[in-house]
């Protein structure tokens, strides 16, 4: 077996979830204009592309990346989500549903992204009446970095990613727990 390196970067994942939420590929060109619930309106300086829904003209992406390669994918994260209530002075006030394009519109990498994320005040603030605040968390990469954005009872939360310290893609040996013989169900 050869390992083959086109060094490109790839970003994706599965969309596990029982229904469809009328999803489809969403596109928002440069120079369009989003609009937020709590901060400025602000031009698209960065196209992206994703899947999600589109509703009052609003992109709402479950994952999307930019003409640039920065990427974000949202996951569900029950009974862990906490989102602030109230805005915060000198930081970004942005609703959950508004991240990823808030992310993809203005940010090129991760690390030209991370000290505005640490002053993110992620708000728990319906896209309109009668609908639910999702619990998520999400993913931000590049082809160089990736972080992970929670927000917990404990505050927001950018490095998460110390829990698959052990995945490798080796394959994983066996072991026993209380004389419990564990194996692995697949690769590494």
């Amino acid at each position: 077996m050869a390992w083959v390196s086109n060094n490109r970067f790839y970003f994706g994942r599965n969309m596990d979830i029982e229904r469809s939420f009328g999803e489809g590929v969403v596109i928002v060109p440069r120079r369009y204009t989003l609009t937020f619930k709590k901060e400025p309106a602000q031009q698209v300086k960065y196209a992206m592309i994703g899947i999600g829904s589109v509703a009052k003209e609003y992109p709402l992406y479950a994952e999307a990346v930019n003409e640039r390669g920065l990427g974000v994918a949202a996951t569900y994260f029950p009974g862990l989500a906490q989102y602030a209530a109230e805005e915060k002075d000198g930081h970004f006030n942005v609703a959950s549903h508004e991240l990823i394009p808030w992310i993809l519109a203005r940010y090129a990498t991760v690390d030209e992204a991370y000290d505005d994320l640490t002053r993110l005040n992620l708000m728990g603030l319906p896209f309109m009446d009668g609908l639910p605040v999702t619990e998520q968390h999400w993913l931000v990469s590049d082809r160089h970095r990736s972080v992970v954005i929670e927000f917990t009872e404990g505050g927001l939360h950018l490095t998460n990613l110390r829990t698959y310290l052990g995945v490798t893609a080796g394959q994983p040996q066996a072991t026993s727990w209380d004389n419990l013989p564990l194996t692995a169900l697949g690769q590494g």
